[in-house]
Parts: C-alpha cells; sequence; structure tokens
C-alpha cells in the first residue's frame, strides 16, 4: 500500500464515520416507534399518561337543557373531565371536592381550567342539582353518549374506565384527553401535574 493510498483511507473515514451517523439518525427512529425499543416507561407526570390521547372534540356532548354543546367551539382551556354512569355516590362527591379543591389551589391559574361533570345516562338523584348548585357553582354539567365514551375506553387499557365517579381525566386545551387519576391519586398530584401543563402551555 503506498504512502498515496493510505492518506486516502484517512481521508475517506470522517466522511464514512458523517454517513454511518446519517444512516443511524434515520433507522433509529423507526425502529423505537415500532418496536418501542429504547422508550422509557417512566414519565414526569403524576397521573396515568394516555399514550393514545382520546380526541373528544368528536364526542357528543348535551346541556342539562337539551341543547347540544360542542367542545371545538368553546374557548381553549384546560378541562378536568368527569364521566359518571348511574347516580354520584359518596366516592364520586369525594371527586367533586378534590377537583374544586385542585383549581382553588390554582389561584391565578384558576381560569385557564374548567370542571366538567358528564352524566353518561341517566341516574342522578333529584336532589344533585341542587347540591351541585350550592357546593359546586363552578361545575359544567353536560349529558354524553355512554358508548361512545366505552368505546374509546376499551381500546386503552391503561384508562380506567368504570365511569363510577372515582376516576377523573386532564383534557388539553384543544380537546387531547392525555392524563387519567384515580382514587390512589391525591389532590397535590393533579395540582403538580396542573401547574407544569399550564405552565409550559404559556
Amino acid at each position: 500500500m503506498t504512502e498515496q493510498t493510505v492518506s486516502r483511507a484517512k481521508n475517506a473515514r470522517p466522511l464514512l464515520i458523517i454517513i454511518a451517523i446519517a444512516i443511524l439518525a434515520t433507522i433509529v427512529p423507526y425502529i423505537m416507534y415500532y418496536t418501542g425499543f429504547g422508550i422509557p416507561e417512566a414519565t414526569t407526570n403524576e397521573g396515568i399518561l394516555v399514550r393514545d390521547p382520546v380526541v373528544m372534540t368528536e364526542f357528543e356532548f348535551q346541556t342539562e337543557g337539551g341543547s347540544p354543546w360542542a367542545l371545538a367551539e368553546q374557548e381553549p382551556k384546560f378541562r378536568l373531565m368527569i364521566p359518571v354512569a348511574g347516580a354520584c355516590d359518596d366516592a364520586c362527591r369525594e371527586t367533586l371536592y378534590i377537583t374544586r379543591q385542585v383549581r382553588t389551589r390554582l389561584a391565578g391559574d384558576r381560569e385557564q381550567l374548567e370542571r366538567v361533570f358528564v352524566q353518561l345516562g341517566e341516574g342522578e338523584r333529584a336532589d344533585f342539582k341542587q347540591y351541585l348548585s350550592e357546593e359546586h357553582p363552578d361545575l359544567i354539567y353536560l349529558r354524553g353518549d355512554a358508548e361512545q365514551w366505552r368505546e374509546a375506553f376499551d381500546a386503552r387499557p391503561e384508562l380506567p374506565a368504570n365511569f363510577d365517579g372515582e376516576a377523573y381525566y386532564v383534557l388539553h386545551r384543544y380537546g387531547a384527553l392525555g392524563l387519567a387519576y384515580g382514587p390512589q391519586h391525591s389532590g397535590n398530584q393533579l395540582l403538580d401535574d396542573l401547574e407544569f401543563l399550564i405552565k409550559t402551555s404559556n
């Protein structure tokens, strides 16, 4: 091997390294996307992360008076969705209490969050509306399609889908349901997530 050949080989080495890096930068994301290899399981949020967010702008809602309520037409805000199929029992009312306290603790940011109670089918008692007006006047009351909710949630096994009022969900400003909470989560955990979401979205 001549000195000129050795020199050419040395000069080609950086080029080969650059080409190899470019190929790896293209291939590795595909491998991670299709196999999940290299994607960390742990997340920084306190709630249950929904890896395939539910797009709720496609869901049907009605107000208490029966008028259509379209999420896409509402002011962009974070929303706590509390779906209940049946009566709102003590566990459900505890969820309402926790979410109310968390919204209050957001202080100056509380107007960036709405709480939405979604009645899936019949079930509320006659005194429930009075209870809401007295204890939760900021709560938005809607009716939803139970089958639509079950179909979306059955496709996402990480989501608690018993709709008994114990589980509640954070909806991003533009309608994607991305975090879920249950009785195992404290109000402080929900508050931490909401503060982080509001801060990073401003």
